[in-house]
């Protein structure tokens, strides 16, 4: 079975209640019937405890590439990331955005 996910994305903000998780905002392809673009938030939290941090390191509006796999964590899908890529601030995501 293939458990992979790959997507790009812009850091949101932090889980309330889970310290280890955080939120990325992901753009679809398509406009919706009203011409608005729809965004969804993808809870992130780190693979093991020797990169724990690592997620935390990049500020709200840093730009991600991020790999990982789908999990069940405490009620509710999450993806663990494998690894991620810098891709820089919000400057690119609205870049982006435009095409």
């Amino acid at each position: 079975m293939i458990n992979v996910a790959v997507f790009m994305g812009k850091i949101i903000k932090d889980d309330e209640f889970l310290q280890n998780i955080r939120y990325v905002e992901i753009c679809q392809d398509y406009h919706q019937n009203d011409g608005k673009i729809k965004k969804d938030l993808i809870p992130v939290m780190n693979w093991n405890k020797l990169n724990k941090g690592e997620l935390f390191t990049f500020s709200e509006g840093s730009l991600l590439l991020i790999k990982g796999r789908l999990e069940y964590y405490n009620g509710k899908f999450v993806v663990v990331c494998e690894s991620l890529s810098y891709l820089g601030k919000e400057q690119i995501w609205k870049l982006l955005k435009s095409f």
